[in-house]
């Protein structure tokens, strides 16, 4: 057993941690995505966006089960749907057209954790 003690300075705030071996069979629980990122690639001189599936797969023995999708309104160009919700499932993620003669990028967080996504800028008029 590791055990430790953090302190930020200021008195204020204390925390105490143990961590224990895992000697189990048990997946440590959490949350992972897939998949972590998504391109799109400029497509005879125009970047059309779609529509694609992001898994959210929350374990089992993880105490949260609720999760959202996290998109920073500057990225007005990405629609997630569902929005939110609790358990595993899927995430279906609209992007639009990129119109613009410059490549974007996006990170959002979805259950807490970076999903990137970059989009080509469009090359013909």
């Amino acid at each position: 057993m590791i055990s430790g003690h953090a302190d930020n300075n200021s008195g204020a705030v204390t925390v105490k941690y143990s961590l224990s071996p895992n000697d189990g069979d048990e997946v440590a629980p959490g949350v992972t995505i897939n998949p972590a990122a998504k391109r799109f690639d400029n497509i005879a001189g125009s970047s059309p966006g779609g529509t694609y599936s992001v898994t959210i797969k929350v374990s089992e023995n993880n105490a949260v089960k609720a999760w959202a999708v996290s998109i920073p309104a500057k990225y007005d160009w990405i629609k997630a749907n569902p929005e939110s919700g609790t358990g595993s499932g899927d995430i279906e993620i609209t992007v639009e057209e990129n119109r613009s003669f410059y490549n974007r990028k996006a990170v959002i967080q979805i259950g807490g954790i970076d999903h990137t996504i970059t989009q080509e800028r469009r090359t013909a008029d």
